[in-house]
């Protein structure tokens, strides 16, 4: 059994990378890694890791080294002065198992339960720690695992520490239609997704029990290819000017190549006022499922309650398609619960090869990165 590091995407048939990647695991597909390995995201280096058994493809995984401020991670204000006065500490390179883009996903294919689980993680784990050692990186990451796919003691007996990441959102869905959805839940709940609701046209009210493609000028859906890419990321940083913690930013050509390369399976769920493109969500149908990626949202936009009403049609659309589930990302949890969300811990491993600095990582890291224990609303009426 071996392990091999490639400075592009190996294989010219991507059905052998992607043969071991579950279906609804998008963002581990071949086209999506190669979108992130094109758009330099953070400037980081993107490398791709292949472990084989007498020639056999077991598992992969993708590392990133990129530069991470910890003082933007943080959103209680006296550790944000802390950090910002210790350069040394908070500005790193770091040498991530996972890629720049923070999606709250697993970016490794290991044979979990197989005999060859321990092997494959061992040789991974060294593999990244002779990395970090090339490349002259001292702290290391590996990120973001749901509770259930992964056991985290092959980390910690290699020094990562475990610290906590947001939640991620699901619901399930077991209705034929959006109104069928709605009748569901319980009074007040129903009524706080009419309040948004009625802030919109009675032709956009309209859309969620039957979600139409094209242009409609208020509310509609359509391919990532006929969507302007310059207002795409527009609306897309205006969040990210808002936002109180930021781990990445997106580079305009991210969005080109999202259009270039998967602009026939990523929708973008579209509100226009007066005109204008206030609010894009993209989502990404699987097989079963429906994924809510990104949004972009202007600044002017709150008037039509554009955020929970986005919310609402990305489970609109998703019924719509007949998908099982549909996956709601991280952040805007008390939102995402009185909709039916269900939360799910999300972890990461950390950890430095200098000695002061792993422990003061010991010290800080609840500080660093918060435990949350969001526990889901009991939002539907009893059946």
């Amino acid at each position: 059994m071996k392990i091999e590091v490639h400075n592009e995407f190996p294989f010219e048939n991507p059905n052998k990378w992607d043969g071991l990647v579950s279906e609804n695991n998008l963002y581990n597909r071949s086209d999506f890694l190669k979108i992130i390995f094109k758009s330099n995201i953070e400037d980081s280096k993107i490398l791709f890791g292949t472990v084989t058994d007498e020639d056999k493809l077991i598992g992969t995984c993708v590392w990133s080294v990129f530069n991470v401020n910890l003082d933007l991670m943080v959103d209680e204000p006296w550790l944000q002065k802390i950090l910002k006065k210790t350069p040394s500490f908070s500005k790193v390179k770091m040498l991530v198992l996972g890629t720049p883009i923070s999606l709250g996903q697993s970016n490794l294919c290991i044979p979990q339960g197989s005999e060859n689980e321990k092997k494959v993680w061992n040789l991974i784990l060294d593999k990244s720690n002779d990395l970090a050692q090339e490349l002259g990186v001292s702290m290391l990451c590996a990120k973001e695992f749901k509770a259930d796919e992964i056991n985290g003691e092959y980390l910690e007996k290699n020094g990562f520490l475990e610290a906590n990441s947001l939640p991620f959102y699901t619901l399930d869905l077991k209705w034929d239609t959006y109104s069928q959805y709605l009748k569901s839940l319980k009074h007040s709940y129903r009524r706080n997704i009419n309040k948004s609701l009625i802030k919109l046209s009675e032709t956009a009210q309209g859309w969620y029990d039957e979600p139409t493609k094209g242009d409609f000028n208020e509310l509609y859906f359509d391919s990532i290819r006929n969507i302007c890419t310059d207002e795409l990321h527009n609306l897309y940083l205006s969040v990210i000017s808002r936002a109180e913690v930021v781990l990445e930013v997106l580079p305009k050509a991210f969005f080109e190549n999202l259009k270039s390369n998967l602009g026939e399976d990523i929708q973008c769920i579209c509100f226009k006022h007066k005109g204008d493109l206030i609010s894009a969500a993209l989502v990404w149908p699987s097989k079963d499922a429906l994924h809510w990626m990104l949004l972009g949202r202007s600044n002017d936009s709150n008037n039509l309650d554009t955020y929970k009403n986005t919310l609402n049609a990305v489970i609109s659309l998703a019924i719509h398609m007949g998908k099982k589930r549909v996956y709601l990302g991280q952040t805007s949890s008390h939102i995402k619960r009185q909709v039916g969300g269900v939360p799910t811990d999300v972890k990461l491993w950390i950890k430095s090869k200098k000695p002061l600095v792993q422990y003061l990582l010991r010290v800080l890291l609840n500080k660093i990165f918060p435990e949350y224990n969001e526990k889901a609303y009991n939002v539907f009426k009893s059946t």
